[in-house]
């Protein structure tokens, strides 16, 4: 059933990412919220079609309304760190999907003019990367940061180790 108060597109949140992975996570609410979460899912005046869609539109909502408060990406970073496998192929795809989020709110700050907030974005990724320990991936993230925000920053992020 199409509403139109609303576009059926902001409530659909995709079950995988852009390389087609995704983790099973298991949650217990009250039996109120379910017959709730039930309701709305069978009564088709949203577009969801599982529970699941709802409690993932849920969090995608929740981690927004959190990115007002705090900036979440500082957080992400050095848990990421700590918990990605330390193997060079994992580090390496790691660091690339870092940058490819990291890019991806600072070019949003900057488009909307908010250049503070981008600043304070990289500043505190830099902070992050630089308690975690040099590793070639580590030192290759911070020069592509350097490359692209370098002149828009205050100075340099960090001096990435010089290799042979």
């Amino acid at each position: 059933m199409s509403n139109p108060k609303y576009d059926s597109s902001d409530f659909l949140v995709p079950a995988k990412d852009n390389a087609g992975r995704s983790q099973q996570v298991k949650l217990q609410i009250n039996r109120d919220d379910v017959y709730t979460l039930d309701a709305i899912v069978a009564s088709g005046v949203f577009p969801y079609r599982s529970r699941s869609d709802m409690h993932r539109h849920a969090i995608s909502l929740l981690i927004a309304h959190l990115s007002t408060l705090v900036d979440v990406t500082s957080l992400v970073v050095p848990y990421r760190l700590r918990m990605e496998p330390s193997s060079q192929s994992s580090r390496a795809g790691y660091f690339q999907w870092l940058f490819e989020i990291l890019k991806e709110k600072v070019d949003h700050h900057l488009a909307m003019g908010r250049e503070e907030s981008a600043r304070r974005l990289l500043e505190e990724a830099r902070t992050g990367l630089n308690k975690e320990p040099r590793d070639f991936w580590k030192d290759m993230f911070l020069r592509l940061i350097n490359r692209r925000w370098g002149v828009f920053l205050s100075g340099p992020l960090a001096r990435p180790r010089k290799t042979a």
